[in-house]
């Protein structure tokens, strides 16, 4: 066999997770005592830490508060590039009467959005604006009260509060929360932290299908194969974007990116994609490359918008460097 024990091992036990529907989130939080801080920005500086809020999951020893409306702050999230850092059981009591749907993140599909800061009662009234950024409209809640007894508030509870229900999110886009104060003084906005959940995966509309159930390459080496097919027939011409996560890693049909046309004709004939290595003069270990699939309707006046713009499947190609030292079983 060309793939060797552990990385079977590695590929089907990623496989399990996401079949098996394993926990996992993704938080963000203000401190940089918190999980992800790099995925945290403080326009016109970063204000002043605070106490902490008692929501779950959070590991942050403060959060922050401002005194100025100037300051926006702004959390963002890229599904599977930021890899999930927060593990509950499904089920988990996130407060405010919410509960963890314990799926893992990454896949395309409906995501809710949560954010928290610590009790407080002294917050200007006029609260703060939040924006939520998705693949349909933003999501807009101004004002929202921040004190303590606010009706759903989120230091109401210590709790995570859900500002964006069963949104669309997609693998590899970035996504954002922005939070701004309304008012000025002591004190005119709090945060603490944002969390992100997948809620429903999206049904790809096409099988990818792997040779030997795992796609593995080699600088230099072995290649391989996949092939993709759509699902069912498509009322007019689709083609099928192909967007590599780290595209100096692998070339797929001897491109960087890709485009595979389905006809109402030839939808059911699958099309073989070649996957080969960029080969360097820099040793790297073994890494996971993923490949995301998505649909595009070329007609503008095509109006079944769930064949545009849909998710067509997500591979994972393992990519080995043997020149890296080490011992091959």
């Amino acid at each position: 066999m060309k793939e060797s024990v552990c990385r079977i091992a590695a590929a089907l036990a990623v496989i399990g997770l996401i079949a098996a529907g394993a926990q996992a989130a993704f938080i963000v939080e203000a401190h940089t005592s918190g999980l992800a801080s790099e995925n945290f920005e403080g326009f016109r500086g970063t204000g002043s830490g605070s106490v902490r809020s008692l929501a779950v999951g959070l590991k942050a020893t403060n959060s922050i508060f401002s005194y100025s409306q100037g300051y926006d702050y702004l959390y963002w999230y890229t599904p599977l590039v930021d890899a999930d850092n927060y593990l509950p059981a499904p089920g988990t009591n996130l407060g405010n009467a919410h509960q963890s749907s314990g799926l893992v993140n990454g896949v395309p599909g409906l995501y809710n959005v949560y954010i928290t800061w610590p009790a407080t009662t002294n917050v200007n009234v006029a609260g703060c604006k939040l924006t939520v950024t998705s693949e349909g409209e933003d999501v807009v809640l101004d004002p929202v009260n921040m004190n303590t007894g606010g009706t759903g508030s989120p230091g109401a509870n210590d709790a995570w509060y859900r500002i964006a229900e069963r949104v669309r999110l997609v693998t590899g886009r970035t996504y954002t929360v922005n939070q701004k104060a309304n008012g000025t003084g002591y004190v005119a906005q709090r945060t603490h932290g944002v969390l992100w959940e997948l809620v429903e995966p999206e049904a790809p509309v096409a099988d990818i299908v792997e040779t030997d159930g795992v796609t593995s390459v080699e600088e230099g080496g072995e290649t391989d194969e996949y092939a993709i097919v759509l699902k069912e027939q498509p009322p007019t011409t689709i083609t099928i974007t192909v967007q590599v996560s780290e595209p100096n890693q692998i070339m797929l049909n001897g491109q960087e990116s890709l485009e595979l046309t389905f006809t109402p004709d030839d939808w059911d004939v699958p099309q073989v994609v070649n996957v080969v290595a960029e080969q360097d003069s820099t040793p790297e270990p073994e890494k996971a490359v993923w490949v995301l699939h998505m649909t595009q309707v070329a007609d503008a006046n095509f109006a079944e918008p769930a064949w545009d713009d849909a998710f067509a499947g997500l591979l994972t190609v393992y990519v080995r460097d043997y020149a890296v030292p080490g011992v091959k079983i």
